[in-house]
């Protein structure tokens, strides 16, 4: 008679157990909006869920790196454009310069002017974004270019991770850039100051090719700007899929689990009721 008495007891406490963790469970899921909290909820969504969370990360720092970079490469075109408006500017002083018609006074007036757009170039060489440098190579944290136009920067490309395995250069060689530019103002002054329009003409072609440089660095700038645009697009794809396929790992069916909830509470309740009656049953029949 004992020993029934005890399974009876034991299987009642069991099935008690049983009905509070259902019960604790599901309250735990519609408080939280998640089904998976613990490694021990499901050691293989757990797994999933960790990877997918380690994806949206990794995928979110390449978004905002794409992000910064395409600010850097914004600011590096903007300063470019300038250097073609000086250069252009420094063309239209070289044609006036050449004719005949000007005097010795005439030109050094001129040549005057070529100083101050020398100021200006280097003025935006030595561009800073966010407190860096933008045409030091890989040296932002110093000027790169001295007051007389010479380069101290270096020619590294300063390459930024914006996807898996996938760089894109942010640095520039400011000497490659500018370097042709300054030396075409240089001897444009010279000419202006004591040469005949024979020697002012001859400095245009200096200048055009200068001109044409930054062009094609601001090309190879623009397509940088290409590649950074597919890079932070892909990457946002990807944090919208991990994210959309770690809510259906992680996030419970609230609907459906407010249902699971309520019959875990009706079923909790049955359990001590039925267990209070067999116990008092048990207890009955003993003392008879």
């Amino acid at each position: 008679m004992r020993v029934t008495e005890s399974v009876i007891v034991g299987t009642v406490l069991r099935n008690i157990q049983r009905s509070f963790e259902t019960r604790e469970e599901l309250q735990r899921r519609l408080a939280t909006g998640k089904k998976v909290a613990l490694a021990s909820d499901g050691p293989a969504d757990a797994a999933e869920a960790f990877r997918l969370r380690s994806a949206v990360r990794r995928e979110e720092q390449y978004s905002r790196n794409a992000a910064m970079l395409r600010e850097w490469l914004d600011a590096q075109d903007a300063a470019l454009s300038q250097a073609c408006d000086v250069l252009q500017r420094a063309r239209d002083l070289a044609v006036q310069g050449a004719s005949d018609t000007n005097d010795y006074a005439s030109r050094r007036f001129l040549a005057l002017e070529v100083a101050q757009l020398f100021g200006h170039l280097l003025q935006i060489a030595n561009s800073r974004f966010g407190g860096q440098f933008l045409f030091g190579g890989s040296r932002t944290e110093e000027a790169p270019f001295l007051p007389d136009g010479t380069y101290v920067g270096n020619a590294d490309r300063l390459e930024r991770e914006v996807g898996f395995n996938l760089t894109v250069p942010a640095g520039l060689d400011g000497g490659a850039v500018f370097g042709p530019a300054f030396a075409a103002l240089v001897s444009l002054r010279a000419a202006l100051e004591s040469g005949s329009g024979s020697d002012i003409s001859d400095r245009i072609g200096d200048i055009d090719a200068a001109l044409d440089n930054i062009l094609a660095v601001r090309a190879e700038v623009g397509a940088r700007r290409n590649r950074v645009d597919d890079a932070g697009r892909l990457a946002d794809e990807k944090v919208y899929t991990a994210q959309r396929l770690l809510a259906e790992v992680e996030d419970a069916d609230l609907p459906l689990t407010a249902v699971q909830l309520s019959a875990a509470e009706a079923g909790y309740q049955f359990a001590l009721k039925a267990g209070a009656y067999l116990v008092r049953s048990s207890l009955l029949d003993f003392l008879r």
